[in-house]
């Protein structure tokens, strides 16, 4: 008999025929059962799509940088490049203000 694609984690049947008793498998922990379904879906993927050109910017020193980032090979200049694209003095605002406790 072949082995059944899917199979309860609470069957009480061998894996292997599907006829002789086996231990009933009590307590399984919800972190048992993500793994299993992670495993379970990382086997199904069975296409790799390599992205190689980027579709969201004309700026060709940026196109160049992020080029550079992927392939671990990033200068001083990248760095001042990637500085020029900070929004904001850095400081980062409490969310527990009374502003954002009165957000709508």
């Amino acid at each position: 008999m072949d082995r059944p694609l899917y199979r309860s984690i609470f069957d009480d049947t061998d894996d292997t025929t599907g006829n002789q008793p086996n231990k009933l498998k009590k307590g399984v922990s919800e972190k048992e059962i993500q793994c299993k379904v992670g495993r379970s879906l990382w086997l199904q993927i069975n296409t790799c799509v390599e992205l190689t050109q980027q579709m969201r910017t004309e700026d060709e020193k940026f196109n160049a940088l992020l080029g550079q980032l992927r392939r671990g090979g990033c200068t001083d200049a990248d760095y001042e490049l990637l500085q020029t694209r900070v929004v904001g003095g850095g400081e980062v605002e409490s969310l527990n203000t009374i502003d954002w406790k009165q957000a709508p």
